[in-house]
């Protein structure tokens, strides 16, 4: 779900959806309060529909998501990556397209814009080798057909 709203699982599952991933299960002042929802993979009961919230590290549930990859020195994401790796065998990371993009001269805070182009996929592509030597990349289908809950 954009920003990760609130949503009606159980409309998901009737457009034949086996999985949501709309939980970000941590605390982001003015967007939600996710710090005591799951961490974990689960299955919802009430729609029956897996769920898969996206990454945080363990304990202090620091968010793994676009904004804090575009922020941190990468060898500090790396740690957090690795920690979540480590803690729940499996790593969910999401990213926009458009943050590959030149988008310097946009008139939107640094801080959302910075790093960006060849600079922003220099450092995702440094991401992608260092995930690569602890584990295997693979399709959420993928990972579901062999999770055991």
């Amino acid at each position: 779900m954009p920003r990760f709203g609130k949503i009606d699982l159980s409309i998901i599952k009737a457009a034949g959806f086996r999985y949501d991933s709309s939980i970000n299960p941590t605390l982001i002042p003015g967007r939600y309060n996710n710090l005591f929802s799951q961490r974990n993979i689960y299955l919802d009961i009430n729609s029956n529909l897996i769920e898969i919230p996206v990454s945080v590290s363990p304990l202090i549930r620091f968010p793994l998501f676009w904004l804090s990859f575009k922020n941190l020195p990468l060898f500090i994401y790396q740690y957090f990556c690795n920690s979540v790796l480590r803690k729940d065998q499996f790593l969910h990371l999401y990213f926009h397209p458009w943050e590959f993009a030149r988008i310097g001269q946009f008139n939107i805070p640094g801080y959302i814009k910075r790093p960006d182009g060849d600079r922003y996929t220099s450092k995702f592509e440094r991401l992608l080798y260092y995930l690569e030597r602890k584990g295997e990349f693979v399709t959420v289908s993928e990972f579901l057909g062999n999770y055991q809950f």
